[in-house]
């Protein structure tokens, strides 16, 4: 300390304090300085005091401005997008029915057809001429063929095999004729006794015309019976030359590259067959021999009925005398009929192998005849799309020859078509089946269905392991092109009317989710409990209400505690 300092310390010359506390002239009093020890701890007290002193009048610093969004209410969606394949649902593969040359082609790959579109023509020139020759190979086979089964036909019928048939009619015609006897005798009685009156005449008549109805009846319920059995072994004789044409199909049409065992199979059955169609022949011979047998019967029984008459009311014993024994002399010629046809052997009947030969020679006729005439029109036809798509491969080519069961080409489905999605195994539980989709196909934007999630994961080419799945696309048009990329946006899940935030403005820290906020003027850290997340907002579960104000302009400078005062953010 200077002097003047100390000087500064003393008390002013003009007023002097004695030990008595009265003031006296400077003049009067000495004057007298203070130790070194003393001012040196009186300078730090008054230095200490005007720094506290400038502190307490220093003016306090201002609250900090920042940015703040209020907590709401509002419905979040979360959404899983991802990329897939666009692909058919749908697709056929059009093979060749004939061999015959391609005339025109109008299936070229990329192409978009309609159902119905003729995509490929045949030249059938050489179909045509094989279905002539083959008409003319079977009218060969049919006449060569034709008075041998004639003869073989008319032999057979009179040898029939239906011994027991014939005999039940014999022996009921025998019967008939024993009764027609007794009735002629009993008429004969009558004519030496007695005319009769008109009404008993008439009487008898209607009698005998009611009994001659019910004879007719009857023999024709046998006809119908005959021919009932007759139309049943006509159509098991169809099924089984049905069955040898199938057969012959399968054998002609038979792959190169197929079983032999299988072939001979088939070979084994077409020689099979041929023996059942001769044995169904045969009984069909017999069961026309016991139709036209009882189809005899019933015309002579007809005649008889016919032959009746009331035109002699005084002669009406003789006139029944008379129709008796006509009734008699037929039921007698049909006896002797049957009797010589039951006693006939057989005097011309071929061999079976002769009618195995005949017939396989004109199955086999008839079938080549049958597959020409398909093949022709098959080949006329022609090859349409058989619904709407997009060719994706073609195998042949205007000019070249089609072999028959060759492929041509391939159509897919445009309208049935669907995403093939590889989603990462993490995130196995973003797939739900049925969840709806946002498709996005070049500009185009679709809506999907989540129809399939496959029940294995595999490896992708990055050797990551991968689900699959598939979306079936709802509203397909004819923008949708296959092959493609796409993008897909999967809706995961959805919470309505619930508290929730920008996602920009929550934070992550080591001990989990936080945000800044502005309570009672001061900076407060808060944890949040988070909910499902969108790509813009996030659902706050906890730690918020509704109205807090969440600070967004988090910098360096930020401190918990620090005053400060919310602006809302304008963006």
């Amino acid at each position: 300390m200077n002097q003047e300092e100390m000087n500064m310390t003393e008390p002013p010359e003009e007023l002097q304090i004695d030990t008595d506390g009265l003031e006296l002239p400077s003049a009067a009093k000495k004057k007298k300085k203070l130790p070194g020890w003393v001012i040196l701890p009186v300078i730090g007290v008054l230095a200490l005091a005007g720094v506290l002193l400038s502190l307490v009048l220093k003016p306090a610093k201002a609250p900090a401005t920042l940015t703040v969004v209020s907590v709401k209410k509002g419905d979040v969606a979360e959404e899983y997008t991802t990329s897939g394949t666009v692909e058919s649902e749908s697709k056929k593969t059009f093979f060749s029915p004939v061999n015959a040359t391609v005339q025109s082609l109008n299936a070229k790959v990329g192409q978009a057809v309609k159902e119905g579109d003729l995509l490929l023509s045949f030249d059938t020139s050489d179909l045509e001429m094989n279905n002539q020759q083959s008409e003319l190979n079977l009218e060969a086979a049919k006449a060569g063929n034709q008075s041998t089964v004639e003869q073989a036909d008319q032999s057979a019928s009179i040898a029939s095999k239906n011994q027991a048939a014939i005999n039940e009619q014999i022996s009921g015609t025998k019967e008939k004729i024993k009764a027609k006897q007794a009735e002629v005798d009993q008429l004969n009685a009558d004519v030496k006794q007695e005319q009769g009156n008109i009404s008993s005449a008439y009487q008898d008549f209607e009698s005998q015309k009611k009994q001659k109805q019910e004879e007719l009846a009857a023999l024709k319920a046998e006809c119908d019976a005959a021919k009932s059995k007759l139309d049943k072994n006509a159509a098991i004789l169809n099924n089984q030359n049905a069955e040898l044409e199938s057969k012959q199909t399968k054998l002609n049409n038979f792959p190169s590259d197929g079983s032999d065992e299988k072939r001979q199979e088939l070979i084994d059955d077409i020689i099979k067959l041929p023996d059942l169609i001769a044995e169904t022949k045969n009984a069909a011979i017999e069961l026309q021999a016991a139709y036209d047998s009882k189809l005899q019967s019933y015309n002579n029984a007809l005649n008889a009925y016919a032959s009746l008459s009331f035109s002699d009311v005084s002669g009406t014993a003789v006139q029944k005398l008379a129709a008796a024994q006509t009734e008699l002399s037929s039921l007698q010629a049909a006896l002797e009929q049957l009797e010589t046809s039951a006693g006939s052997p057989s005097t011309a009947k071929i061999t079976d192998g002769q009618y195995k030969s005949m017939k396989i020679q004109e199955n086999l006729a008839e079938l080549a005849k049958l597959s020409a005439e398909e093949l022709v029109e098959l080949g006329k036809q022609g090859i349409h799309a058989e619904f709407n798509g997009i060719v994706s491969d073609v195998q042949t080519a205007e000019g070249t020859a089609a072999m028959q069961g060759g492929a041509l080409f391939t159509l897919v489905s445009n309208t049935e078509v669907s995403v093939r999605l590889e989603v990462p195994s993490n995130d196995f539980d973003k797939l739900k089946a049925g969840s709806k989709a946002t498709i996005k196909i070049g500009d185009n934007t679709y809506r999907g269905t989540l129809t399939s999630i496959d029940k294995i994961a595999t490896t992708n080419l990055k050797g990551n392991p991968v689900i699959g799945a598939e979306v079936h696309i709802d509203n397909p048009d004819e923008n949708i092109y296959i092959g493609v990329s796409s993008k897909v946006t999967l809706s995961v899940a959805e919470s309505k009317d619930v508290l929730c935030l920008s996602n920009e403005v929550v934070n992550t820290g080591t001990d989990g989710d936080f945000v800044y906020v502005i309570r009672d003027g001061r900076v407060k850290k808060q944890m949040v409990e988070l909910g499902i997340a969108s790509n813009s907002v996030v659902e706050i579960k906890g730690g918020l209400k509704e109205g807090d104000e969440v600070i967004t302009d988090v910098t360096s400078s930020l401190e918990e505690g620090m005053t400060a005062i919310g602006v809302a953010d304008s963006k």
